[in-house]
């Protein structure tokens, strides 16, 4: 317990205002962002940690759209296992379900808490991913989830 309260000490949230997409949200000042392009050519706001793996990451992206698929599906699609509702993210007045889900890859086991809704004609994803050496980041990454804000 005081290692967590002296690590939180040492914490700083910094804004952060995103040049490819109309949003804003705050970091952790030990998180670092970077642009990525996906295999669909699609960039995507990339935020992990100093201290972390390969999977533990904030991630968002949005594209064109004005129909949100079944997440469930979508989440299984992608080799989603143990897909459950893990929580909720309040934005713009409404309740939005943060939705969670197992994955096994090369990289190993990992666990993403996803959040997606439509607004003003995009399909947004805004997903925390980490492995479950990296569970303790999880209040951080959900934190930053939680201040998501789009104008």
């Amino acid at each position: 317990m005081i290692r967590g309260l002296f690590v939180s000490a040492l914490l700083t949230w910094v804004p952060f205002h995103s040049t490819l997409y109309p949003y804003h949200l705050s970091q952790p000042s030990s998180f670092r962002h970077i642009v990525l392009t996906n295999a669909a050519n699609i960039s995507i706001d990339y935020f992990f940690p100093s201290k972390g793996s390969f999977v533990t990451n904030v991630n968002v992206v949005a594209q064109p759209g004005t129909t949100l698929p079944d997440e469930r599906r979508y989440l299984r699609s992608l080799g989603g296992r143990h897909i459950h509702r893990s929580g909720w993210v309040r934005l713009h007045g409404r309740r939005l379900p943060l939705t969670g889900a197992d994955f096994r890859s090369l990289a190993g086991a990992y666990h993403i808490e996803q959040l997606r809704f439509v607004f003003r004609g995009r399909l947004w994803q805004v997903t925390a991913s980490y492995s479950p050496d990296y569970r303790r980041m999880r209040p951080l990454m959900l934190r930053m989830l939680d201040s998501f804000r789009t104008p």
